[in-house]
């Protein structure tokens, strides 16, 4: 009977030892969120212009031609902060502003993608003429999941609260795309 007894134990215990392997790759490693958000913030502030040459009608149905431009991504600043979800460890907001410009009317393509005396655009704009951005980032051992694409709303008079809006996802515009396909979250 103790022979059973210790054989039984000694199987446990092999089964115990070959599985501390898998548990010790299972455990949580520890996030260094401090090189992601800086990492987000690297990245989009690399991002290029974004640049559109535009066909439009004119008059007698000529053709026209106009350049705009978005950015690049100026002033970009990351934080991060704890969350609490049994998945991500984080939130990583990433904030930066992006300055839209435009070019007058050409007769050919070729004129609007070779000008480059845009002028700033001037409507709907605050008075240092960016637009503001926040990128929000969920963050876990998973990996980073892009959450939010927001804009800031101007407010109407100087002591109305800040609101952020979800913005339209530009598919040729690199700060929109940052973190995608990172873990979990994102799709390429």
């Amino acid at each position: 009977m103790r022979s059973n007894v210790t054989k039984l134990l000694s199987s446990a215990l092999a089964i115990v030892i070959s599985l501390l392997p898998v548990a010790a790759a299972q455990e949580k490693r520890p996030i260094d969120i401090k090189v992601i958000a800086n990492e987000l913030e690297q990245q989009i502030g690399a991002c290029p212009k974004r640049i559109q040459i535009n066909e439009e009608s004119g008059k007698h149905h000529k053709q026209r031609w106009t350049k705009t431009e978005w950015g690049p991504p100026k002033d970009v600043l990351a934080d991060a902060v704890p969350y609490d979800s049994a998945i991500y460890s984080f939130i990583v907001t990433v904030e930066f502003s992006i300055t839209y410009s435009f070019g007058p009317e050409h007769q050919s393509k070729s004129d609007a993608e070779n000008d480059d005396s845009l002028s700033p655009l001037l409507f709907a704009m605050p008075s240092d003429r960016k637009a503001h951005y926040r990128n929000i980032y969920l963050v876990g051992n998973e990996g980073i999941r892009l959450k939010a694409r927001e804009i800031r709303e101007n407010p109407s008079d100087a002591g109305s609260a800040v609101v952020w809006k979800e913005r339209p996802i530009w598919p040729d515009a690199c700060w929109d795309h940052v973190g995608e396909g990172r873990g979990d979250g994102g799709s390429q």
